[in-house]
């Protein structure tokens, strides 16, 4: 019976440790974009923090969207980084967005317009 308890506790800790490491990579991942956007942009605080917010949620929105719709997949990619786009349009000044297009294609070349 205390094997079996055991067992059972450590596959319940490796599961959640798992869990874990995912939102970790993922913040990791992030924040490493989110400097490189902050280098290249010249952002101040307060540009950082919201360009910061902007992509934790298109990213959440693109990772549910690769992972359980096959079907008019592109579609939905391209709405979802158009709303990003408009988003950063509309909190960084002229010269940062046209910066930005630059940069995108460089940072992130996985969010491309998609037919």
């Amino acid at each position: 019976m205390r094997k079996y308890i055991s067992t059972i506790t450590i596959v319940l800790l490796l599961l959640g440790s798992s869990v874990f490491a995912q939102d970790y990579t993922k913040k990791k991942y992030i924040d490493s974009i989110c400097k490189k956007y902050q280098k290249e942009l010249n952002l101040s605080v307060n540009q950082n923090k919201e360009f910061y917010q902007i992509l934790i949620k298109t990213n959440d929105k693109l990772a549910k969207i690769i992972i359980s719709d096959k079907r008019g997949r592109g579609f939905k990619i391209n709405k979802i980084v158009k709303s990003q786009d408009l988003e950063v349009f509309a909190l960084v000044s002229r010269l940062q967005f046209d910066k930005y297009k630059k940069v995108k294609k460089i940072i992130e070349s996985h969010k491309k317009y998609r037919m």
